[in-house]
């Protein structure tokens, strides 16, 4: 469709005067039915414009409904309130599921390379999950935001996967033997890292969206998400540092025949192989005992909370919304998608720095090197990188427990957004002392793992900033889907780790990685070293920079969330009673943007309410502006001509895919040509996830022209005038568009 088949936002068809006297509609921002709802907060311009228009019969009531609105906002603060129990019942599965990923993304790789599992393999299962958590998150997210059960909405999901959770988990940990062949190893490791983590992403996913809607006061979130990163560092410690304990306790063997033969055998290598596989035997006692206890832990706190904390009813809006709509839902929320680089840059420098450590540890610090040089005996605790990863990973969790109390003090102080972006900046220091670190430099290491904790205590904030976001989504739409945002937050981490995680391993293999060979550590080549020093100091840096950056356009400050809330408590006290009156659309001040929000209500007269809410939920299926105007013009065989082509088309391209990756799945042994099938894997995925949606929107048009319900052409048009009206954007390029047709024609005369 060309350009001028677009209308423009102020032409004829779509005029603001023409709507509102075609259609029932009610100004939020200028006038409040004091008859019928009261007026909630105490500054009328603070949600309302200051030229509001009130009759003198509402005048007359005035005192009573400043009673009445003091008296509904001090019980609204209270059961905003969250109890010190609720905090801990919250907090304490955060535990679990941290000293899970402690483990995972720590300790799992490092422990199954060391048995002899393939890096690159490893790498390519690790690639996988991620890419089907892609498509299963969303999904599962999505199921907990609708469903309604006596449960609730996220209970359900929680009590049915934490066993798998803690099932899988121990699995994982009981690998074959370390006699067992590299591929059978790795295959081990892949099977159940997946399975683990799509019971993770039943369980987790609606956990996390659970802490939102606790409450709506953006301090009582801020004390809730400090206590559950307290519970989460604590958890990081435990899982640090309970292996050394555990290994201590395990790695008592007996290796006396080495000095019985004397003659036969080299009693120093023979001393030196029995400590290595007495160390790989401890590891593997310590891992399952630590999955053992960790997944009952998990299960048990999840029972708890499930028992004992109440979820809160849902948002003032009851119609159902399909999943892509929820998408585009998400989409549409401005503040929440400015914080997507942020986000990304926060989640790349803590996988970078967990994932990358052991590796940094190994080549550039190698303690079995400084002993070997020092003759200091390999079985000495300082010779071990497991103990130098424990204790630095030890010593960075408890400072930053003292620093998330430092943070939270200065929150107090100077407001969360300011405390949330300046901590990006103070990234910069900490990293800057990894590029001079070397071999036996370990005080250094401390050190810099001291100071890195202190901007990372602050960390937490960015749940706290996520859920200002959601607010205003609910302000927006009248939705709470906190489970679609919360799988961002615990998905755009997944996604960033495929970048942070996946393609630094394969990289590493690939520039000359030497593996370790039972138990022994070899020197690496000079490419190595400043590879993996690039990677852990520079990244982090530049990555700093740039959330830093990002941070300033977030336009939700710490004054207008109240602002927020206000304006979500008026909608609902005059939400049903537009309904009943059949109001087409209202008019809501944003204090956000600082502008008028239009929201659609699915009513009219001439249809009933379903087949109205069926449309509504219909157009939302289309994000691009012109397939709306395809359906406004009635060409609806026309888009299900372009939805066709778009899924054959990728179809296609990932039939090709698969067949690319079938064919170059051997290349995974070769470290030149292993990033093939591990990019192709990329592809496929995004492929995968374009099908779905368009066969979705394809499926919902189908609905309607096999009749299955009648489109509301008024719905139609108003919805369509509310999404132009609501983008500044188009507005923008719009008028911008007209203003050089008419500079053109001046010329021309």
């Amino acid at each position: 469709m060309s350009e001028m088949d677009i209308p423009n936002v102020n032409g004829s068809e779509f005029t603001e005067s023409k709507m509102e006297s075609e259609y029932n509609f009610l100004d939020l921002s200028q006038r409040i039915k004091r008859k019928s709802s009261i007026q909630l907060n105490e500054k009328p311009n603070l949600i309302f414009s200051q030229d509001n228009t009130i009759s003198d019969e509402d005048n007359d009531n005035d005192s009573l409904h400043s009673f009445c609105a003091s008296r509904r906002q001090k019980e609204k603060d209270k059961s905003d309130k969250i109890s010190f129990s609720t905090l801990m019942f919250y907090s304490l599965p955060s535990f679990g599921k941290m000293s899970c990923l402690v483990l995972l993304n720590i300790n799992s790789t490092l422990y199954y390379e060391t048995l002899g599992a393939s890096l690159l393999y490893m790498s390519f299962f690790v690639t996988l999950t991620r890419c089907l958590e892609l498509i299963v998150k969303p999904l599962v997210a999505h199921i907990s935001d609708e469903i309604k059960t006596k449960m609730g909405r996220r209970k359900p999901f929680m009590l049915i996967g934490c066993g798998f959770y803690a099932l899988f988990l121990v699995l994982l940990f009981c690998p074959p033997s370390f006699r067992t062949s590299s591929k059978s190893l790795s295959v081990w490791f892949g099977i159940f890292f997946i399975f683990f983590f799509m019971a993770e992403s039943v369980t987790i996913a609606p956990y996390l969206a659970l802490g939102p809607e606790l409450s709506s006061n953006s301090k009582e979130r801020e004390k809730l998400y400090y206590f559950f990163y307290l519970f989460q560092y604590i958890g990081v410690l435990f899982a640090a540092a309970a292996p050394i304990i555990m290994n201590k306790i395990f790695s008592q063997c007996d290796c006396s025949y080495c000095t019985n033969f004397p003659l036969l055998l080299d009693v120093e290598k023979c001393m030196q192989n029995c400590q290595i596989i007495c160390n790989l035997r401890a590891n593997e006692k310590s891992f399952i005992t630590l999955s053992v206890f960790i997944g009952l832990f998990f299960i048990l706190t999840i029972i708890l909370l499930s028992v004992n904390v109440q979820e809160k009813k849902g948002s003032f809006n009851k119609e159902k919304v399909s999943f892509v709509p929820s998408i585009h839902q998400l989409m549409n929320n401005k503040p929440f998608v400015t914080l997507i680089i942020p986000w990304i840059c926060d989640v790349s420098i803590i996988t970078i720095y967990s994932s990358m450590l052991p590796f940094f540890l190994n080549v550039i610090i190698n303690p079995q090197k400084y002993c070997r040089e020092n003759r200091i005996p390999l079985k000495d605790i300082q010779c071990s990188t497991n103990y130098y990863l424990g204790l630095s990973i030890s010593v960075f969790f408890i400072c930053c427990i003292i620093s998330c109390n430092v943070w939270h003090y200065l929150v107090s102080r100077f407001g969360k957004i300011f405390c949330w972006r300046i901590f990006s900046l103070l990234c910069l220091f900490p990293f800057s002392l990894y590029l001079f670190c070397g071999v036996g430099t370990t005080n250094l290491l401390m050190f810099a793992a001291i100071v890195t904790s202190f901007p990372s205590g602050g960390s937490y904030l960015n749940d706290v900033v996520v859920s200002d976001a959601i607010e205003y989504d609910e302000f927006t739409s009248g939705k709470r889907t906190e489970g679609i945002y919360t799988v961002c937050s615990a998905f755009i981490p997944k996604f960033v780790s495929l970048f942070a995680q996946a393609i630094p391993l394969s990289l590493l293999s690939i520039i000359g990685f030497i593996p370790t060979e039972n138990g022994y550590v070899h020197s690496q080549p000079l490419q190595v070293i400043y590879y993996l020093k690039t990677i852990f100091a520079i990244v982090p840096m530049i990555l700093c920079v740039l959330s830093f950056y990002y941070k300033l356009k977030f336009p939700i400050k710490d004054e207008i969330n109240e602002q927020i809330k206000n304006g979500i408590e008026l909608q609902k006290t005059q939400f049903d009673l537009m309904k009943k009156d059949h109001v087409n659309y209202y008019k809501i001040f944003d204090p956000v943007y600082e502008s008028k929000y239009i929201s659609v209500i699915p009513n009219t007269d001439e249809f009933n309410v379903k087949n109205s809410i069926k449309t509504k939920d219909f157009l939302n299926h289309f994000y691009s502006y012109r397939f709306l105007f395809l359906i406004y013009k009635g060409e609806l065989k026309e888009l299900k001509k372009i939805l066709k082509a778009i899924i054959v088309i990728c179809s296609a391209l990932g039939m090709i895919s698969i067949l690319i990756l079938l064919y170059t799945f051997e290349y995974l042994s070769e470290q030149k040509y292993s990033f093939i099938p591990i990019t192709d894997l990329f592809l496929i995925t995004a492929l995968i996830i374009v099908i779905i949606l368009f066969y979705l929107k394809l499926k919902a048009l189908n609905k309607v022209l096999d009749g299955e319900f009648e489109l509301d052409t008024k719905l139609v048009k108003l919805f369509i005038f509310a999404k132009m009206k609501n983008n500044k954007e188009l507005i923008y390029q719009e008028e911008s568009k007209n203003g050089m047709k008419s500079r053109k024609e001046n010329k021309l005369e």
